[in-house]
């Protein structure tokens, strides 16, 4: 394997690389990248005891309202989530069959992980993550 220099195309290569294995093991358990970005969402939202309306997904994922609709339709139909009207409000919450379903896949992305970084020793693996952040912090404060 050639070994590149540029740290931009080296991020963004990784990056590439490690999406086409999370959706391919999302796609083995008939999950789209989205679907499983909605879940987890849902999931985190439930485990600190907030609620979620359509409208805070489409304002979180920058999603129409027709795109967020046609989602939510097709994940209720394979049972991930449900609604539930609470005070003329309508909620959404993933389902136990949903909340499952992102364990199996976690599980999956942990193969994952533990792959890509299993080259690294743990010293090197922990220089890595604080260097990613620190890359990540000086990326925002230019926007």
């Amino acid at each position: 394997m050639e070994l590149r220099e540029d740290v931009f195309f080296l991020i963004k290569h990784l990056s590439k690389c490690l999406e086409l294995s999370l959706d391919k093991e999302a796609a083995s358990l008939d999950l789209t990248p989205q679907q499983g970005r909605l879940l987890r969402f849902l999931i985190i939202k439930q485990n600190r005891n907030e609620k979620v309306r359509q409208i805070d997904i489409e304002e979180r994922f920058q999603l129409s309202k027709s795109t967020v609709s046609g989602l939510i339709k097709r994940m209720q139909c394979k049972k991930l989530i449900y609604k539930k009207i609470e005070k003329h409000n309508i909620y959404i919450y993933p389902s136990e069959d949903g909340i499952k379903l992102m364990k199996l896949f976690d599980e999956k992305v942990d193969v994952i992980r533990n792959k890509v970084m299993q080259s690294l020793k743990k010293e090197e693996a922990e220089s890595l993550i604080t260097n990613l952040n620190k890359l990540l912090i000086g990326i925002k404060e230019e926007s």
